[in-house]
């Protein structure tokens, strides 16, 4: 499902504008948002709980000249539910 059926269908089943929905997606994305970067944790009954974990950094190589890099991963959720605040956290 992408964002714009969502929109679409939670407007049409709750009466609401889509532009009310698209608002209130909005604002629970940087709800999210910046509870993860403050708590790095959101326990949402029914729905789940999304984190951020700490990772260490990995060992990559630069395909270019194949040097050895350190590749850092600071912060990423376990699953891929929230890669746009993994990018913006980064």
């Amino acid at each position: 499902m992408t964002k714009s059926e969502m929109l679409s269908t939670l407007a049409t089943d709750s009466g609401f504008k889509k532009k009310d929905i698209e608002n209130i997606m909005q604002t629970l994305n940087n709800l999210i948002y910046k509870t993860l970067k403050k708590d790095k944790v959101i326990k949402l009954d029914g729905l789940g709980v999304f984190q951020l974990k700490d990772r260490k950094a990995r060992m990559g190589r630069n395909p270019a000249t194949g040097e050895a890099i350190a590749a850092r991963n600071p912060a990423a959720p376990p699953d891929r539910s929230l890669p746009q605040v993994w990018r913006r956290t980064s």
